[in-house]
């Protein structure tokens, strides 16, 4: 569910996308502009050329940080 998703980064040839409920990342086999293509518009910002964060999942977005909500 794209609503789960804290973050995804990009590497090379794919992406790992991090959930809060896995201890690791899942990797998988697409471009990062694939990827946010691919994700619902209003729900994610592209914050760095290598990453998408979940914005149900930020307190703030400034210039040079990204400071996420706290954990209930």
């Amino acid at each position: 569910m794209p609503a789960d998703i804290l973050y995804i980064e990009g590497l090379k040839d794919y992406v790992k996308v991090r959930l809060p409920s896995q201890l690791r990342p899942l990797r998988a086999p697409i471009s990062l502009r694939s990827m946010e293509g691919k994700l619902p518009a209003g729900k994610f910002m592209r914050i760095h050329r290598s990453y998408i964060v979940g914005l149900d999942h930020v307190a703030a977005v400034g210039r040079c940080k990204c400071a996420p909500k706290p954990r209930p």
